[in-house]
């Protein structure tokens, strides 16, 4: 891998591309569904950031690509992406400031993306032997449960840390007017009623972002876990499993305040590993 020097730190020189090189069209491929990884999304990110944004890319062995929006940050300004003071304020060791941040820097999603038709478990075995070549912490934020457990099976042996929750409404194939059916009446008419309200305001759409959990469940959502996962080859969280599944359970029980959102919760099959005895 060609490297060279930014700040201080060794890097891929495609940090002057936020694609890391690859053509829109391709990447727009590998984003479907992944708006927070899209080119737009990145591009915006790159605007606004004062540090280099770009991608981790590596050839999959079928033929496509498998890819990695990345940052390079020497400490964090956005708490939500602070990872030293995220884990340390959990009891957990952390990795230096000073590294990659695997994942774009706002948006609170991130993702393993590859060329369609390519396994979740091959993109991520390219991915580790490109990371393998980083002498830096890299930490993934916002990843999902899927992205999270091909990395453990490729041999990333941090446990993942539970960082927040993320939201999906689940519409039909019959649509908009099937999924409000699926809601009970009291919550079906708030619904409505909101819809009215935006509409009146003139607005399309709104991002919720990470928090409203409950009115997010109340609105007929699956909770959905998002994940830290430090992808360093010398990761302090390493040998720390037990302390890292004890403090995933307290988060967990942080945000399932009432049986209603514990029911809404989907942990995934995976992600039962990552959690003490419950």
């Amino acid at each position: 891998m060609m490297v060279c020097e930014v700040g201080g730190f060794l890097v891929d020189p495609s940090f002057a591309d936020p694609l890391g090189g690859v053509s829109a069209h391709s990447w727009d491929s590998m984003t479907v569904n992944h708006f927070y990884s899209s080119r737009h999304w990145l591009d915006f990110c790159a605007a606004m950031s004062p540090v280099p944004v770009g991608a981790l890319t590596a050839a999959l062995p079928s033929g496509g690509l498998v890819a990695l929006p990345v940052s390079e940050v020497d400490g964090v300004t956005n708490s939500f992406y602070d990872w030293t003071a995220i884990l340390t304020a959990r009891g957990l060791p952390a990795p230096a400031p000073a590294g990659l941040l695997a994942g774009p820097q706002c948006g609170y999603q991130a993702h393993l993306l590859r060329t369609p038709g390519a396994g979740a478990r091959d993109a991520a075995a390219c991915l580790r032997a490109a990371l393998d070549e980083i002498a830096l912490p890299v930490v993934a934020m916002y990843l999902g449960g899927d992205d999270v457990a091909a990395l453990k099976d490729d041999g990333v042996r941090a446990l993942p840390v539970l960082l927040n929750v993320d939201a999906c409404m689940r519409v039909p194939e019959e649509g908009w007017e099937a999924w409000l059916s699926s809601l009970g009446g009291r919550r079906r008419e708030m619904v409505r009623r909101e819809m009215r309200r935006f509409a009146a305001a003139g607005a399309r759409w709104v991002h919720a972002g990470i928090e409203s959990t409950e009115a997010k469940a109340l609105r007929g959502a699956e909770l959905r876990p998002l994940w830290l996962l430090d992808l360093s080859r010398d990761s302090p969280l390493t040998d720390q499993a037990e302390v890292v599944r004890a403090a995933n359970s307290r988060i967990l029980a942080s945000i399932s305040t009432t049986p209603f959102l514990r029911q809404a919760w989907n942990l995934g099959e995976d992600a039962l590993d990552w959690f003490g005895p419950r």
